[in-house]
């Protein structure tokens, strides 16, 4: 997992609760609008825990900040709003 530049993250391997601390810890650092976008293309393994935590990361943001996830597969999709989170169309691209 490496941050490429200033509102971008790639994260490889296995998606666990770290790497979702690693996307919140790279929200936190935006600007209230800013944008980060979020290389999930290659994951291997998404750990159910790290795929709850992402949910809440997401769903905690009160800022308009912009999250932009590549590379999820449809079943954390479907993981994602079952735990609460809305997609916009397309379902990648996420605000909050």
């Amino acid at each position: 997992m490496r941050t490429t530049d200033e509102g971008q993250v790639e994260i490889s391997g296995v998606f666990d609760q770290q790497a979702a601390r690693r996307i919140a810890d790279a929200i936190a650092d935006l600007e209230d609008d800013g944008e980060l976008r979020v290389d999930l293309t290659q994951v291997r393994e998404f750990l159910p825990v790290g795929v709850a935590a992402l949910a809440r990361t997401i769903s905690g943001r009160t800022r308009g900040v912009r999250v932009v996830l590549a590379g999820l597969r449809s079943s954390q999709i479907q993981m994602l709003r079952y735990l609460g989170v809305d997609f916009p169309e397309p379902a990648s691209q996420l605000q909050h």
